[in-house]
């Protein structure tokens, strides 16, 4: 038995070091994830790796994000055209530090807002595997990763897919451009029923963790969040952080405000905003009114952190 293993890791070795060194296309990629989060890989590609733009304002985030930064209104009163929202369904900062290492090679990017909830995702982006290089891949934090191994078989049998794509069927991959904002909006707002039902939720009292446990369960997210300021600072690009909480939480912080203390500016939307139910599509999305109270309060914050910088400067 421990002959036939042997064999047979000796034969799928070169197998598997082949296809990690095959490259595809990023294009490619992105545009066959079609059926994820509304097409949005293909003008997600667009925006990162084919335009060339400088940048004042980036933002980058899950659905909260992409439903809560109406960004052609921010660009409108902040008067800069160049700002966009980069927001993705689902939570995961490894592939979130796989858009920003993107970004920052193509644009020049001044700031870079990153959208928090509660506490930090302790999981991987379940697009990462499929987006991600082989390199970003294989230097993933493998001790803290409870999806490692599942990326990795994920990662490699899309991309003999791909690699099978270019072979047989030679398709092509036209340029997409989907224009440059990203904001999705959201029309309807939740019932008085299910707003109430989501407060009681949030308002139970939960399981303690232990010191070692938050620690250990934070690492995962830790290390993609210094990645991502170690990429930010290497480029002169300044981090904030957006806290967009669940509607009925009882925290006014996020839970792991520390993390991100150390590695720029966190930004609280007022009370009046996060309580109003008339500005909530579900109990984790505003709703199109709530972006554009979000946003509208935004323009004071970011074009008052703008002139400060500048005066500085």
């Amino acid at each position: 038995m421990r002959k036939i293993l042997f064999h047979t890791l000796l034969f799928a070795l070169p197998v598997v070091l082949l296809l990690v060194a095959l490259p595809v296309e990023r294009q490619q990629q992105y545009n066959s994830v079609v059926d994820d989060c509304s097409g949005r890989g293909a003008w997600l590609y667009d925006q990162v790796f084919d335009q060339s733009d400088s940048l004042e304002w980036v933002f980058i985030g899950a659905s909260h994000v992409m439903c809560g930064i109406q960004d052609s209104l921010l660009a409108s009163e902040l008067n800069v055209p160049n700002l966009v929202n980069l927001g993705y369904c689902r939570t995961g900062r490894n592939f979130q530090y796989s858009v920003v290492k993107g970004l920052l090679e193509k644009h020049q990017v001044r700031h870079l807002v990153l959208g928090v909830l509660e506490k930090e995702p302790r999981f991987s982006h379940p697009i990462f595997p499929f987006v991600a290089t082989s390199g970003e891949l294989f230097t993933s934090p493998l001790w803290y990763n409870p999806d490692y191994l599942s990326d990795t078989w994920k990662h490699l049998a899309f991309k003999t897919e791909l690699i099978q794509d270019r072979v047989y069927s030679n398709t092509a991959h036209p340029k997409i451009t989907l224009g440059r904002y990203g904001y999705f909006a959201l029309h309807q707002t939740i019932s008085p029923e299910v707003a109430e039902r989501e407060r009681l939720f949030r308002a139970r009292e939960e399981p303690e963790e232990f010191a070692w446990e938050t620690a250990f369960y934070r690492n995962y997210s830790n290390q993609y969040l210094r990645k991502i300021a170690a990429e930010c600072a290497k480029h002169g690009v300044k981090i904030y952080f957006l806290y967009l909480p669940a509607f009925g939480t009882r925290y006014a912080l996020p839970r792991d405000h520390e993390l991100y203390e150390p590695l720029g500016t966190i930004l609280v939307p007022p009370t009046e905003i996060l309580i109003n139910t008339e500005y909530w599509a579900d109990g984790h999305h505003f709703n199109r009114a709530g972006a554009h109270a979000l946003s509208s309060w935004l323009v004071g914050e970011l074009g008052s952190e703008d002139k400060a910088i500048k005066k500085g400067e």
